[in-house]
């Protein structure tokens, strides 16, 4: 739990001067119980307001020690995951990799993927490049791959040696039902190549189709 250095120390991160808080002049008349109480370091006076303030901060902290072990126990998942299949991949998985910035992407289709592809135009410098990330999304995957290098890989051991050793590789994945919701939402509706594709689902999967 912070204790009453720590949450000066906050106030300071955030840009609130301590000096600040003590030039707030308590009136003369005011009672003791409104005066903090510093037990051990932190103020128990529950009619402080200071001790709303530390009361905010200790519940900031909680959630964000319960946010880093969910992160420790998801890495530990994936390495688990990853270690019970051997390294070759079924087949090759395409990368998105900048000598420039020192990184490699995964493309994970439905995963922000379009996002990240316009982000890492802007980061290039180059004003084709950046006009590019400003069209649409079918212009920026018709067109990314000038200004980007697409790599494929058959396992990840290419991707822990050579010039890529040292690059800052990263991915992000969805909730699988939320992305086969875009995915069909997408292509089923934007897409006209697509239109008998969504024919033949509904046609399959829904109860009583509708012959429109």
């Amino acid at each position: 739990m912070p204790t009453l250095p720590i949450i000066c120390e906050s106030f300071r991160a955030i840009g609130l001067a301590i000096p600040e808080i003590e030039r707030r002049k308590v009136p003369q008349k005011t009672t003791a119980k409104h005066k903090p109480t510093v037990q051990g370091g932190l103020i128990k006076n529950r009619n402080c307001r200071l001790w709303r303030l530390q009361s905010s901060i200790v519940e900031s902290s909680a959630s964000l020690q319960q946010l880093q072990q969910q992160q420790q126990q998801r890495q530990r998942h994936l390495q688990e995951a990853c270690l019970a299949i051997n390294d070759s991949w079924s087949e090759p998985w395409m990368f998105i990799v900048s000598h420039k910035l020192r990184l490699v992407f995964c493309m994970v289709g439905k995963s922000a993927c379009t996002s990240w592809v316009r982000m890492l135009l802007q980061l290039t410098g180059n004003a084709a490049a950046q006009q590019v990330a400003a069209s649409d999304r079918a212009a920026v995957h018709r067109m990314f791959y000038y200004y980007l290098d697409l790599m494929s890989f058959q396992n990840a051991t290419q991707l822990t040696s050579g010039p890529l050793k040292d690059y800052y590789k990263f991915m992000f994945v969805r909730e699988p039902l939320e992305r086969l919701v875009s995915a069909y939402r997408d292509k089923m509706f934007r897409v006209k190549d697509y239109f008998y594709v969504r024919q033949y689902i509904i046609s399959q999967f829904r109860r009583h189709p509708s012959t429109r």
